[in-house]
């Protein structure tokens, strides 16, 4: 088994307005092995907290899902196009079981698949099935290409996800498929000509996608691969 080291760079002063950092620590050598971590809560929701039960107003939910979290995101990828590496948003949530916590919640894993972003919840939900359910979501953990968008819509328990297509890559494109929501393999797939599936002998819950062998033969790095997932019931 292989063994990987990270470098982790923390987001320093401020959400918007970078790391400060001008590379990564090593220099150029280590842009490929290094992760930017930051966070993200909505600052309006901690200074004036939504009581009770009640959903966010109207102008919060304004300021925090179309003002400050898109602000922070492309703060991330304006860091991430001068630093290289990836990114990791290592904190979110940390909230209690409101409407409010749910919709920021959404916000935040629907704008992590957007911004092709790993997460990690802030919070305790051990054993508690709603919330398990409400992060398990379709995602793929490795793509063999260049990804141009994924999408998991949580209402429809439909995924998308399409990448340019790299022949050269031999190992497959793998996505995860959480049983909790789909159990017994309780969806279809649909891919386009480019691309053949199976599942993953060794993991029911994986998808291996592949380019078929008229592409891999052709070795055209130009081939636009689309994979959908949708439940049967």
């Amino acid at each position: 088994m292989k063994i990987f080291h990270f470098i982790i760079l923390v987001r320093l002063n401020g959400k918007y307005f970078g790391t400060g950092f001008t590379h990564v620590p090593g220099g150029d050598d280590y842009r490929n092995r290094s992760v930017l971590s930051y966070h993200y809560y909505c600052i309006i929701l901690s200074v004036i907290p939504v009581p009770g039960n009640s959903t966010i107003p109207t102008f919060d939910r304004v300021l925090c899902d179309d003002v400050e979290g898109p602000a922070l995101f492309r703060s991330v990828q304006t860091d991430l196009n001068q630093l290289g590496g990836s990114a990791f948003l290592t904190e979110f949530g940390g909230c209690d079981e409101s409407p409010t916590c749910d919709e920021q919640l959404d916000w935040g894993l629907d704008s992590a698949d957007q911004f092709l972003q790993s997460w990690a919840y802030w919070g305790n939900f051990l054993g508690h099935t709603p919330t398990v359910k409400r992060m398990a979501r379709i995602y793929a953990r490795a793509i063999a290409g260049k990804p141009l968008a994924m999408q998991y819509i949580a209402s429809q328990r439909e995924f998308y996800l399409s990448y340019y297509i790299d022949p050269t890559i031999t190992q497959p494109t793998e996505i995860f498929v959480p049983s909790i929501q789909f159990p017994q393999q309780s969806y279809n797939i649909t891919v386009n000509a480019p691309l053949k599936w199976k599942l993953d002998s060794t993991n029911m819950n994986i998808i291996l996608v592949e380019p078929n062998e008229q592409l891999v033969k052709s070795k055209d790095q130009a081939v636009i691969g689309v994979v959908q997932i949708r439940p049967t019931m």
